[in-house]
């Protein structure tokens, strides 16, 4: 089974940076695609508030299309070596302004489930801050954790898709829950004994 999802991993890369290749001969800049993933993260916020229009399956799918876009802006930048800290700067930050709008569209949506919603959201950014603080102190922590954002956010457009965005948040809150412990102990384990200021 291990073997079975490495290879699809390989698989969908390879088709990754195809499409990124592809992506990066359109002439749109690795920020202008950012900025196309937080316009989709918007819409599918507003679609979620029922603002746009009362559909979870289709807020799912633009969500879908911004975790898509949000893939496509780091291989582009690959593809036209103009990978940059700013442009990872502008990246990080405006993936969280995304998440914010998703999720902000979540509550305003259904007067139910709001504190799910809430600390799905918290927990989410929270997951987010750990790594970011946890990398500014020398410890690498990309791919520690059951959760990281776009498994998330990938869970929670599904079942929006099928009808079911409530459990789909449930499932957030307990994937960055979980992550969340995971990270924290991963990064005292790794840091060194003496506190330092």
């Amino acid at each position: 089974m291990v073997h079975l999802l490495s290879n699809l991993r390989q698989a969908s890369d390879r088709i990754m940076v195809r499409i990124c290749v592809l992506a990066s001969k359109t002439g749109l800049s690795a920020g202008a695609w950012t900025l196309i993933g937080l316009g989709f993260a918007i819409l599918s916020g507003l679609t979620y508030s029922n603002i746009l229009v009362h559909s979870s399956a289709l807020a799912g799918l633009l969500l879908l299309l911004s975790g898509f876009t949000d893939m496509v802006d780091g291989g582009v930048a690959r593809a036209t070596n103009s990978v940059s800290v700013k442009g990872a700067f502008l990246d990080s930050t405006l993936d969280r302004v995304g998440e914010v709008f998703v999720f902000a569209g979540l509550l305003v949506g259904n007067s139910e489930n709001q504190l799910v919603v809430f600390f799905a959201l918290a927990f989410s950014l929270t997951v987010s801050y750990t790594r970011s603080r946890g990398e500014s102190l020398g410890v690498k922590v990309e791919g520690v954790g059951i959760g990281e954002r776009a498994d998330r956010l990938l869970a929670l457009a599904v079942l929006s898709i099928i009808g079911y965005p409530w459990i789909g948040a449930t499932i957030v809150l307990a994937l960055a829950s979980i992550t969340l412990v995971q990270r924290f102990f991963y990064i005292l384990s790794k840091l060194p004994g003496k506190q330092t200021s």
